[in-house]
C-alpha cells in the first residue's frame, strides 16, 4: 500500500498516460489547478489498456478558471478512451470540482470519479461528499460518478453529494450515455442532489 499526502498539481498530472496497472494507492488532500487550455483535469490525465484497482482519493479540489473548448474532469481520471480499461474498488470522497469561467465552453464531460469513459468496466466504486459546481456549456455531460460514457459496464457503484450545473445531461451516476446498446448500468444508486439552473 502507498500513500500520497498534500499533492498540489497545476497543469500537470500524477500520471499523464496510464497504460498498465495502478493499485493500492491512497491519496489525501489533492489539489489540481488548471491554468492552460489542456482539456483534462484529474489525478490521471488519460488511460487506455489499463487497470486501476483499490485507488482512493480523500479530500480533493479541482478548479478550472481557463476558457477551453472541451473540459474532461474527474477526480481519479480525466479521460479514458480506446477500451480495455478496468476500474475496480476505487473511490473519491470529500471532492470539490469547480469550473469558474466567464464564457460558454463547447463541451463539458465531468464526473465525480471519471470525466469521460470508453472502456470495459467500472465496478465496486463510489463517490461520496462530492460538490460539483459547473458552468455553462453547449454540450454537457455531468455525473456523480462519470460524466460521459461511450461504452462499457458500470456495476455496483454509488454516488452521494451535490451537483450544481447549467445545461442538459446531468445525472446522479452518469451524465450521458452515448451508446445505449453497448453500455450497462447495474446495481448502482445515487444520493446526489442536482440543481440545474438551465433556463
Amino acid at each position: 500500500n502507498h500513500k500520497i499526502s498534500n499533492l498540489n498539481l497545476t497543469n500537470a498530472w500524477l500520471i499523464y498516460n496510464l497504460q498498465g496497472t495502478i493499485e493500492n494507492l491512497y491519496v489525501e488532500n489533492f489539489n489540481f489547478g488548471k491554468g492552460t487550455s489542456d482539456a483534462c483535469m484529474g489525478l490521471i490525465r488519460y488511460a487506455n489498456n489499463a487497470t486501476i484497482n483499490n485507488v482512493h482519493i480523500k479530500g480533493a479540489k479541482l478548479e478550472s478558471k481557463v476558457n477551453v473548448s472541451n473540459l474532461y474532469a474527474g477526480t481519479l481520471l480525466g479521460e479514458a478512451a480506446g477500451g480495455n480499461l478496468i476500474i475496480t474498488n476505487s473511490s473519491a470522497s470529500e471532492v470539490e470540482i469547480i469550473q469558474d469561467v466567464n464564457e460558454i465552453v463547447s463541451n463539458n464531460r465531468i464526473g465525480g470519479l471519471v470525466g469521460t469513459f470508453s472502456g470495459s468496466r467500472i465496478e465496486n466504486c463510489y463517490t461520496r461528499d462530492i460538490n460539483l459546481n459547473i458552468g455553462n456549456a453547449i454540450e454537457t455531460a455531468i455525473g456523480g460518478l462519470v460524466g460521459q460514457v461511450d461504452k462499457g459496464d458500470i456495476t455496483s457503484c454509488y454516488a452521494q453529494g451535490k451537483i450544481e450545473a447549467v445545461g442538459p445531461r446531468v445525472g446522479g451516476i452518469v451524465g450521458n450515455i452515448d451508446n445505449i446498446g453497448r453500455t450497462t448500468v447495474t446495481n448502482c444508486y445515487s444520493y446526489v442532489e442536482i440543481v440545474n439552473t438551465e433556463e
